[in-house]
This record gives C-alpha cells, structure tokens and sequence, in this order.
C-alpha cells in the first residue's frame, strides 16, 4: 500500500492515522484503490481542524499527547 510521502500520515490496519494536526492540514484527503476496472474507486473525506489541542496526563504509563 502506498500512503502520501509525509511521516505525520499512516495507515494503521483500514485506518489513516494523521500526527501533529494542525489547522493547516484541514481539507479533502481521498483514497483510492486500483481495481480491475479502467478507473481506480475513489473515496473522499474532508477534515476540518477546529482548533489545535494538548491531552496532558499525569498517569506514569501514558505520555503528554501535543
């Protein structure tokens, strides 16, 4: 499988997992899969970054998230 050459994006299982997300980032992200078909089925879905955010934990286990 080939995902967009940016290391904040990857594919985990049947999931997009996008780092770092900032409000620039918002707008139309698709996917497409090669078929036997003359066109690739496409899917498209648009992120809206409503703001940045910050999950801080005190808990030993789990880390700061930015």
């Amino acid at each position: 499988m080939k995902v967009r050459r940016d290391d904040r994006i990857a594919l985990r299982g049947t999931d997009l997992l996008l780092e770092s997300v900032g409000e620039a980032d918002g707008g139309e992200y698709s996917c497409e899969i090669e078929a036997d078909q003359e066109y690739p089925v496409a899917i498209a879905h648009t992120v809206e970054v409503l703001s940045e955010y910050t999950i801080e934990t005190s808990h030993p286990e789990f880390k700061t998230i930015y």
